[in-house]
C-alpha cells in the first residue's frame, strides 16, 4: 500500500534522510567516486534528487549549499573542463502548500515553469562553431523537455546531428531557436498543451 501525506512519501514536506544523512548526499558521493574512477573516460551521468517534490518550497532550500559545494569540488579538480553540466526539473511546483492555498497568478505560471541551467566548457571549438552565440540567443526562450532531449542527442551525435531527424517538437539548445514561434497554441510545433496548463503568453523577448 502506497502511503503519501505531508509527512510521508514522495511529497513529504520533511527532509529526506537515510541512515543519518540527507538522501542527496549518497547520490553526490557516488557521483564523485564514479568520476574519480573513470576520469579519463567519456561518460554520461544522471543524478535524480527528489527534494523539490513538495509544496512548501522549504526542503529544496537545504540543498543550496551542498549543491554549490558539489559543483565547486568538480571545478577545483578540473572535472568541469570537458564536462557539460545540466540542471533540469521536469516542471515547476504545482503541489499543495502555502502558495497553492491562495493560488496567485505567479503560482499558476511558475507551476509549469521548470528549471534549466547549463554550464558549458570553455572551448575554442564551441566558439568557432557558433554554439556559444546560439546559447546566448536562446536565453530566456520558452523551451520544453523536447528541446532537452534534442540537445542530448546533439551531444551524442556531434557534427552528424541532423536537426529535423529526431524530433519534430524539439530543437537542440545548441542551435538558434526562433522564440517568436514558441507559444502553446503553435500548430507547427504541436505541443498538445491544454489551455488549462498553458500559462505562458506571447511577448517580445528581453535578454538581460
Amino acid at each position: 500500500e502506497k502511503i503519501t501525506s505531508w509527512t510521508k512519501g514522495p511529497s513529504s514536506q520533511l527532509k529526506r534522510c537515510l541512515y543519518g544523512k540527507n538522501a542527496y548526499e549518497y547520490a553526490m558521493e557516488y557521483t564523485k567516486q564514479f568520476w574519480n574512477a573513470y576520469k579519463d573516460n567519456k561518460k554520461f551521468f544522471r543524478i535524480h534528487i527528489n527534494d523539490g517534490q513538495e509544496g512548501s518550497n522549504e526542503v529544496i532550500s537545504y540543498l543550496n549549499d551542498p549543491l554549490y559545494d558539489f559543483i565547486r569540488e568538480f571545478y577545483d579538480k578540473g572535472w568541469l573542463n570537458n564536462t557539460l553540466l545540466m540542471i533540469v526539473s521536469d516542471h515547476g511546483n504545482p503541489l499543495a502548500g502555502p502558495l497553492s492555498a491562495i493560488n496567485p497568478r505567479d503560482f499558476k505560471i511558475e507551476k509549469t515553469l521548470g528549471t534549466l541551467f547549463l554550464m558549458i566548457p570553455n572551448e575554442r571549438r564551441l566558439y568557432e562553431n557558433g554554439i556559444y552565440e546560439d546559447i546566448k540567443e536562446n536565453s530566456q526562450t520558452f523551451v520544453t523537455p523536447f528541446d532537452v532531449h534534442d540537445t542530448l542527442v546533439h551531444i551524442a551525435y556531434g557534427d552528424e546531428y541532423k536537426e529535423d531527424k529526431y524530433s519534430q517538437q524539439g530543437q537542440s539548445l545548441f542551435t538558434y531557436i526562433d522564440y517568436t514561434e514558441r507559444y502553446c497554441e503553435n500548430p507547427k510545433l504541436n505541443y498538445k498543451i491544454s489551455s488549462f496548463d498553458c500559462h505562458c503568453f506571447y511577448q517580445n523577448k528581453t535578454v538581460m
